[in-house]
């Protein structure tokens, strides 16, 4: 049965309604995204909050909007941000984000776009949808198709913005392709594996930009042979959990 709390540095996480429970994916992106000059943050299809909760941790100036379909979920969120260190700093909205992106635009002047944006997306288009309409909303893009993902972030991006995404690696051909459609190009890429050989590539971080330049690409794998989290892991996530975490296990 999935915990229905985290406990992270400074603050816990609740998810007794999201379909879709924290994992290690969002933990790498919150990571792995480089927020330190952010001023404006949005979480595209934020579930429980965490990756806006992150960005919050880690940018102490910036502003969070967080957008999730999903009521349950934004329950959640709701209750996770209120009873974080961060309240007066994120933004709720339980509504489906190509209508959100929309209205974002018109309301919104282009020294005002966001920063940073960051998403952990559905990604399963061709796999049979879940018997639980909640988790297939959450793990399908029968709501949020890639393409519509790329048109939203294009739409709120700041001219000098970045945007990120963690998914499987079969999804980046179709992000890479519906990013430059919408003229954002991929700047910089990791590639994350489950252990050091054989496993093959586990999940792909993206970072693309307005700006055609080379893009920087790396890789690194979540736990050695025998099963302890790799030096990389813990270095990159270590700041996100209490003092002492790796340490204990």
């Amino acid at each position: 049965m999935p915990k229905q709390y985290f406990q992270f540095r400074n603050f816990t996480l609740r998810q007794s309604r999201s379909a879709m429970k924290a994992g290690t994916d969002s933990l790498l992106l919150a990571a792995w995204s480089d927020l330190g000059n952010a001023r404006k943050i949005l979480d595209v299809g934020s579930g429980t909050g965490i990756l806006a909760l992150f960005a919050a941790q880690r940018n102490p100036r910036a502003r969070i909007t967080a957008v999730e379909i999903d009521p349950g979920a934004a329950e959640d969120a709701a209750e996770n941000f209120a009873n974080s260190p961060y309240s007066d700093r994120i933004r709720l909205f339980n509504e489906d984000f190509t209508l959100f992106a929309q209205r974002a635009e018109n309301e919104t002047s282009s020294s005002e776009k966001y920063d940073y944006i960051l998403s952990n997306p559905p990604y399963f288009s061709q796999a049979l949808p879940s018997p639980d309409e909640q988790r297939t909303r959450a793990r399908h893009d029968t709501t949020l198709t890639c393409r519509g993902l790329m048109q939203g972030v294009a739409r709120l991006l700041a001219p000098e913005g970045r945007f990120a995404l963690i998914a499987p690696e079969e999804y980046a051909p179709a992000a890479r392709a519906e990013a430059f459609a919408q003229k954002l190009y991929t700047c910089r890429q990791t590639l994350v594996s489950a252990k050091p050989a054989g496993s093959g590539t586990r999940r792909i971080l993206l970072e693309f930009g307005r700006t055609l330049e080379i893009c920087r690409t790396d890789s690194f794998h979540i736990q050695e042979a025998g099963g302890t989290y790799s030096a990389r892991f813990q270095s990159l996530t270590e700041p996100l959990y209490r003092e002492g975490y790796f340490a204990a296990r």
